[in-house]
């Protein structure tokens, strides 16, 4: 009701044609639902806040897991709807006032367990969100392949498509984020999969196994991408999981098109210009609307100058290299992880 008053005084947004994630939908959203879902749920997080001063034993554990739960989707969801470019002026200045209150609230100290089991489980929705939503065009496809198995460098690479979804439904959260869930509410989970218990096991390497095998084997079930998605990013620096948790629409469509080749890939490193040009201030935002060329004035090239040559060993997890075939490199971790034919 109150931001109906704001609206009826003030326009926030000059709505478009682009479609958000909202953390808490299986489906994407224009900027006015968005917008009302952020402040909707900033509600909910501010209930709990309160909530959990309140009270003791079970309902406090229960009030903590609820409050940091809906507190990081708002967060999640604000961000994304200050990227956006339908905003007004006075809708800027609304949702900054907005983020400012909420990352007040994040201030508040919470119990290492759950801050961490609810960064697996925001992780894992979004993943899943992503998988469901994005749709890599077949071109832009067809060019990464071509020049991956080429040697060229990679081609730029462009925002992913969302086309309108009629799924109405809450976010999906089942296989790995409903055993985070389950745990951090201590409520009976499902059957766990051998990924899933590995990881919750704090078995790192082998959930990325299973992880792997499952997502490889049935490339059309997201959960072992999510599953694979959140093991990786937990076993070590996050920039290494990125391409697999910001786009793994792109990881799955290339894994698949590239084993239907029969050829593998380079066998002892990456081309040179992998991974593409991105804008690292984007990346550190969350999920980048726009990938730009860096433009530090003093690269000779159009990419990111600080990416070590391939041919050189530079990963911050070797004990991963072997069961991930993993491309990565440690400055900016775009390409890591693919999931790509075995290298001799």
């Amino acid at each position: 009701m109150k931001l109906g008053a704001v609206l009826d005084f003030a326009r926030l947004f000059v709505p478009g044609d682009g479609l958000y994630h909202a953390p808490w939908r299986a489906d994407p959203r224009p900027v006015r639902a968005l917008l009302q879902g952020v402040y909707a749920h900033a509600g909910v997080a501010d209930f709990w806040r309160v909530r959990r001063s309140r009270t003791d034993g079970n309902q406090a554990r229960m009030a903590d897991f609820e409050f940091a739960y809906w507190l990081a989707q708002s967060r999640m969801a604000a961000r994304e709807l200050a990227g956006s470019d339908e905003l007004t002026p006075v809708g800027e200045r609304f949702i900054r006032s907005l983020i400012g209150t909420l990352d007040g609230w994040a201030a508040t100290p919470l119990d290492a367990t759950l801050a961490t089991g609810v960064e697996d489980l925001m992780t894992a929705v979004a993943v899943r969100w992503r998988l469901d939503n994005h749709r890599p065009e077949p071109d832009a496809v067809a060019s990464l392949v071509a020049a991956w198995q080429d040697g060229h460098r990679c081609p730029p690479l462009g925002a992913a498509s969302v086309p309108p979804s009629a799924d109405g439904r809450p976010a999906n959260v089942d296989g790995l984020a409903a055993q985070v869930r389950a745990r951090l509410t201590a409520t009976t989970p499902p059957p766990a999969d051998p990924g899933d218990q590995a990881y919750l096991e704090g078995r790192l390497g082998d959930a990325i196994t299973a992880y792997r095998a499952a997502a490889t084997d049935v490339p059309e079930d997201p959960r072992g991408w999510v599953g694979l998605a959140v093991a990786v990013r937990r076993a070590g620096d996050p920039d290494a999981a990125r391409s697999l948790v910001e786009r793994p629409d792109l990881v799955r469509v290339m894994s698949i098109e590239l084993r239907k080749t029969g050829r593998p890939a380079p066998r002892t490193h990456l081309p040179p210009g992998w991974p593409p040009a991105s804008n690292r201030e984007h990346w550190s935002q969350g999920w980048p609307r726009r990938l730009v060329a860096d433009k530090d004035p003093k690269s000779r090239r159009v990419g990111l100058p600080r990416c070590p040559p391939w041919s050189r060993p530079h990963a911050t997890q070797p004990s991963l290299i072997k069961a991930m075939t993993w491309a990565l490199c440690a400055e900016c971790g775009l390409w890591g992880n693919l999931l790509l034919p075995e290298r001799p």
